[in-house]
């Protein structure tokens, strides 16, 4: 049983949220700062990274699923792409 928000998740932007209503602000205007408040990255970088966070769940599913002799490789492939597209800002 998986601990995390259930999805499906998505990126609007530098924001990360569900479709159940959470939305956590994921970086400022500008930039934002690492964990240990010295490292400072792009408001690009901020995008990158929520859709990263938001495709999350996707990218395990696919994971799990390719270990899976019952789910056909087709299936299995196409699970992976549309997670990597999630990731990387090919689809929405």
């Amino acid at each position: 049983m998986s601990k995390h928000t259930p999805g499906p998740w998505f990126a609007n932007g530098q924001r990360v949220g569900t479709t159940i209503g959470a939305c956590v602000a994921f970086c400022g205007e500008s930039s934002s700062h690492g964990v240990d408040g010295n490292q400072s990255i792009t408001k690009e970088e901020c995008k990158t990274n929520a859709r990263l966070i938001a495709a999350a769940p996707e990218l395990l599913e696919a994971l799990i699923d390719s270990w899976n002799p019952t789910i056909s490789s087709a299936e299995r492939e196409a699970k992976a792409r549309a997670a990597i597209a999630k990731a990387t800002g090919e689809t929405k």
